[in-house]
């Protein structure tokens, strides 16, 4: 007896350490939410997902950050294709470059409505999806599954000639399960997870129209496995990964990152507060701080985290700042004030 009470107490306290979580609404970012995503390369030697399965272990702390990048989830009113996705109620920007992400988020599911924006040498591109593509559905629990096929149908105007236009169809077969729950650690911080793992089949077509007729140019067909891994009250996976069929290629490395990366300086003052107007914007755009005197610097940034624009403070209490050059698109504003602190805001040009 004098050892079977402390195993079943071992037992007992193990059980509470490691729970099986379940993931709501509550656990997903929202609008206004900016997520940081350390992006990996390569995979280091040995790695494996493991097995599924209940009480898992996984240590992915070994993964080296190449780069970081940043995730802004936005009202979609204040994105340059709102009106394609007029159900829409928040809006992904960053993932891609110039292109946006147009979802929906309830209490039942988080789904994909379609993608706009410009790809490569093709711009102002809509791409609804037929029927949206759910992302996660409420309550999220270990053994859940769902199928899904998905279909994105777009033509566009061909950039040259001969082609007048092209029409590319992506048909998406999903085959999705929670199969697994446990810790996870990743080179930030360890989190009790549960595991979403995804088998998507997509087929890729291709027509191009010549002389008034529709003429077939290609099909492609992409097998993958999809990883990802969701923890309560962080609001974006904290670690995904792509691996093929075959098990030995891996892509889209990703893991959450709870603080930027070589940007420690970039916290948040409350009483360090200005406006900006008009939001959206055209030509120009006026950066209005509540109190003169500030010494420092504007930056701002696209959602790639490019520089677009620097000017020192010079104690000024309004900065008019042009921005009848910028592309289309959200833009992150950022107040580096000496002595003081940071603040941002974003705002819109169209």
């Amino acid at each position: 007896m004098k050892y079977f009470l402390p195993l079943i107490l071992s037992v007992f306290i193990f059980s509470q350490a490691v729970a099986q979580i379940t993931i709501t609404l509550d656990d997903l970012v929202n609008v206004g939410d900016t997520v940081n995503i350390a992006d990996v390369d390569n995979v280091p030697p040995g790695f494996d997902p493991g097995p599924p399965g209940a009480s898992q272990h996984w240590d992915f702390s070994g993964f080296v950050m190449n780069t970081n990048y940043y995730l802004y989830f936005v009202d979609p009113a204040s994105t340059p294709f709102a009106a394609d996705f007029p159900t829409s109620n928040m809006t992904v920007v960053g993932l891609m470059d110039s292109a946006y992400i147009y979802t929906t988020r309830n209490s039942f599911v988080y789904q994909i409505d379609g993608l706009a924006g410009t790809y490569d040498i093709f711009e102002n591109v809509v791409a609804p999806f037929e029927p949206p593509e759910i992302m996660f559905s409420f309550p999220l629990n270990y053994l859940d599954s769902m199928q899904q096929t998905i279909v994105v149908d777009v033509t566009i105007a061909s950039p040259e000639p001969p082609a007048d236009s092209l029409r590319l169809k992506v048909v998406s077969e999903l085959d999705s399960k929670v199969d697994a729950w446990g810790t996870l650690t990743t080179p930030v911080n360890t989190y009790d997870v549960l595991r979403k793992r995804e088998i998507r089949i997509a087929t890729d077509t291709i027509w191009m129209k010549l002389l008034g007729f529709w003429l077939y140019v290609e099909s492609n067909t992409d097998i993958s496995i999809n990883y990802k891994y969701m923890a309560n009250d962080v609001g974006y996976p904290v670690m995904e990964f792509s691996v093929d069929t075959a098990g030995t290629e891996y892509s889209n490395i990703n893991y959450h990152l709870d603080a930027g990366v070589g940007e420690s300086e970039l916290y948040l003052i409350e009483d360090l507060v200005f406006s900006i107007y008009p939001n959206p914007a055209s030509t120009e755009v006026y950066c209005r701080m509540r109190s003169a005197g500030l010494e420092g610097v504007i930056l701002i940034y696209d959602m790639t985290g490019r520089q677009f624009h620097s000017l020192p403070l010079n104690s000024t209490q309004q900065l008019k700042i042009d921005v009848s050059t910028y592309p289309p698109g959200l833009y992150q504003l950022v107040l580096k004030s000496d002595g003081k602190g940071v603040s941002t805001k974003k705002f819109v040009v169209r």
